[in-house]
């Protein structure tokens, strides 16, 4: 086609191929585009999504958060555009699977998305850098976080204060340091000896000179040293764990007349979703997947057992 109106050089541009005069004279395709069979042509991974060939194809469509993959597609909120995909930044989720609104979801701070969409903390808890922690004065003593933070009247662990309230874990705690709900690192938990007989309530039996009553008096020797249920697990010589806890290890069932930690049971706090215990039984709440225990399992150390699951 004569662009030039020059008669001299005759039909000086190939208006099929040429970026400058594609299709007619002076139809220019701008940047990153080319002229194909008379039409302008945006290169691989550019888009011209302002509809103006004066500016060419504008838009890189594998970096641009507006215009990602296609002129359509925009990132929203907290996202960038990586390789044609949009991709969330930092903390960022999206969570209801809609780039309308972005990534909406802040995964460090959300109590129903926290560590990742869907995660909920539940009633009186908040999340913490991804992690459901439970507000003040409230527990999870059952290990979920389905019903949040289900117990009310959780202490405040004061240094050298008495605390009496709370998981059975927080129970009769004087604390040296701050102490979370369940364990009892940092905290002293005071024991004392009783003659034989039984120990108070919230402890347990944790060493013993002589079984049952048949000692005669009680010497020094006659007694029983009583540990507070205090901790996720701990070692007693009574012959069964109290109600909260399982037993994980037994090494003697009942007659032992003297008991100091190896003729005892290991008990642990029940919490999670799944745990062993021994025996063929599992705590309220709580069926049995499966079992290695036929019999009376008198001990236990990991083959006598069942597996306890919600």
């Amino acid at each position: 086609m004569d662009c030039d109106g020059n008669p001299a050089n005759g039909c000086e541009q190939n208006v099929l191929s040429n970026p400058n005069n594609c299709g007619a004279c002076g139809n220019r395709c701008g940047a990153n585009a080319s002229c194909v069979a008379g039409a302008c042509v945006c290169s691989a991974g550019y888009g011209d999504c302002n509809a103006s060939w004066a500016d060419g194809c504008e838009v890189n469509l594998a970096a641009d958060p507006s215009h990602c993959g296609d002129c359509a597609t925009s990132c929203g909120s907290s996202a960038n555009c990586i390789g044609r995909s949009c991709v969330c930044t930092g903390w960022f989720a999206d969570c209801d699977r809609s780039w309308a609104t972005g990534c909406e979801a802040n995964l460090s701070t959300s109590g129903t998305n926290c560590g990742m969409c869907g995660n909920s903390c539940g009633a009186s808890a908040h999340c913490a850098t991804g992690v459901c922690a439970c507000d003040t004065g409230f527990g999870n003593c059952n290990g979920l976080w389905t019903d949040g933070c289900e117990i009310t009247g959780m202490p405040v662990c004061t240094i050298g204060a008495t605390s009496t309230v709370g998981c059975g874990t927080c129970q009769s705690r004087t604390c040296s340091a701050t102490c979370s709900w369940g364990e009892c690192d940092g905290c002293t938990c005071t024991s004392a000896s009783y003659c034989l007989g039984g120990c108070p309530a919230g402890y347990h039996t944790g060493s013993m000179a002589c079984l049952g009553t048949a000692c005669g008096g009680c010497y020094p020797v006659n007694t029983a040293q009583c540990d507070p249920d205090c901790g996720r697990s701990w070692t007693t010589c009574d012959a069964a764990c109290p109600d909260g806890y399982h037993p994980t290890v037994i090494g003697c069932f009942a007659g032992c007349s003297t008991c100091y930690g190896a003729n005892g049971r290991t008990c642990e706090l029940n919490v999670g979703d799944s745990f062993m215990s021994c025996g063929n039984t599992c705590p309220t709440g709580y069926r049995i997947s499966s079992s290695g225990c036929t019999g009376s399992c008198n001990t236990c150390y990991g083959a006598n057992s069942v597996i306890c699951v919600r």
